[in-house]
C-alpha cells in the first residue's frame, strides 16, 4: 500500500545550522503565520505537527498539507518574495527553529544551500501530488488507511515488532476533510477498520496491532 510521504528524506538536514535560532517549544494551537502575511521568518520543524490551511472563497478553512519533523516552512515564499498563501498552525506540541529572512537571503546563493532548497521544493511538490492521489480514485477505506499510515510513519521509530500507538494530531472532522469524507462516513470507516482488526481504539489513541496489514505496510516503509 502506497501512502503520501509526510516527511522529507532522512539525512537531508537544514544545511545552515549556525544561522538557526535554538529550538523553541510551542504548544498546540499556535499560529506561526497567516495567509497573506509577509515572510519575516522561516521555520524548521524539529518535532511535532503543523497543519497548512487555505481559506476558501466560502470562508471554509481547507487543510492542504501536514508538515512534521524535518520540514521547513516558508522557503518557497521567501525565494519568490511573495506573501504566505496558507496559514500554518501547530496541531501538537512542537519544537521549531527559526531562520530570519535576512539570513535566508544571505545563504540562498551558496551552492549547498541552494541545492537543499531545490530538494525541499521538489519534495513538497511530490507531497502535494501524493495528497491529490490520496483524495483521488481509491475507495473510502483505502484513503483512510493511507492517511493513518502517513500519520503513523511520521511518528514511527519505536520497537519494530510491537503494537504502534498513534495519538492523532487532527480532529476527526479535519481528517475526514483530508480524505474527502463526511465526519459521519469517516467514523463509520474507522469502526469498519476496528471490526477487521486493522486498528484498535484505546481512550483516544489509534493502535495499529503488529499483526495487522497496516503495521506491515508501516514497517516496510520505514525499512525502505
Amino acid at each position: 500500500m502506497a501512502a503520501p510521504s509526510s516527511r522529507p528524506l532522512a539525512m537531508d538536514p537544514w544545511p545552515a545550522d549556525e544561522s538557526l535560532d535554538p529550538p523553541m517549544r510551542y504548544p498546540a494551537g499556535v499560529r506561526l503565520f497567516g495567509q497573506g502575511d509577509r515572510v519575516r521568518d522561516l521555520f524548521l520543524i524539529d518535532e511535532g505537527f503543523v497543519k497548512l490551511t487555505l481559506l476558501s472563497p466560502d470562508g471554509t478553512d481547507l487543510i492542504v498539507g501536514l508538515r512534521t519533523t524535518g520540514w521547513r516552512l516558508g522557503a518557497g515564499n521567501a525565494v519568490l518574495g511573495r506573501a504566505f498563501q496558507t496559514t500554518a498552525e501547530t496541531i501538537s506540541p512542537c519544537e521549531l527553529r527559526a531562520l530570519e529572512l535576512t539570513d535566508f537571503d544571505r545563504l540562498r546563493d551558496q551552492p549547498a544551500f541552494g541545492a537543499w532548497i531545490q530538494r525541499m521544493q521538489a519534495r513538497e511538490w511530490l507531497d502535494q501530488v501524493a495528497l491529490m492521489r490520496l483524495l483521488g480514485g481509491r475507495g473510502p477505506q483505502q484513503r483512510v488507511e493511507a492517511l493513518l499510515l502517513t500519520l503513523a510513519r511520521a511518528r514511527s521509530g519505536g520497537e519494530a515488532d510491537r503494537d504502534f500507538k498513534l495519538n492523532l494530531p487532527l480532529k476527526h472532522y479535519e481528517m475526514a476533510q483530508m480524505v474527502n469524507l463526511s465526519p459521519e462516513h469517516f467514523s463509520r470507516v474507522l469502526r469498519e477498520l476496528e471490526t477487521q482488526s486493522v486498528i484498535l481504539r484505546d481512550r483516544g489513541w489509534i493502535v495499529i496491532p503488529s499483526r495487522s496489514r497496516l503495521f506491515s505496510a508501516l514497517k516496510a516503509l520505514d525499512e525502505s
